[in-house]
């Protein structure tokens, strides 16, 4: 059975429909890919430009004063808190780290 032009002509349109295709495919996924980059470039750009407010710790809180000046109370809470802190280190039991003398003395080649 030989191949007649008309089915030559038929299936170099055919590979040309397809080749089209193949390329808008491309594209499309490269369209997709860089919209997003972008959309993500825009929200680090707005995270960058977002301020966060920090946790506040009100247990200072009772001795800063409105009127700025040096607050005894400020100094008190602050002693507080230290001595509340020794205490806790104090019932906490210490971690030792154990250490071996062999460590890296000994390569195991035989897997």
């Amino acid at each position: 059975m030989a191949i007649q032009p008309i089915d030559l002509s038929t299936i170099y349109s055919q590979l040309d429909n397809i080749g089209k295709f193949s390329a808008m495919q491309n594209q499309s996924a490269q369209l997709a890919a860089q919209q997003n980059l972008a959309g993500e470039a825009r929200a680090d750009l707005a995270k960058t430009r977002t301020v966060n407010k920090t946790p506040s710790d009100d247990s200072f809180a009772d001795g800063i004063k409105d009127e700025g000046g040096g607050s005894s109370d400020f100094t008190d809470a602050g002693e507080q808190h230290k001595k509340e802190d020794e205490q806790d280190a104090g019932d906490k039991p210490r971690q030792t780290e154990l250490k071996d003398p062999r460590t890296g003395n000994f390569i195991d080649i035989m897997g």
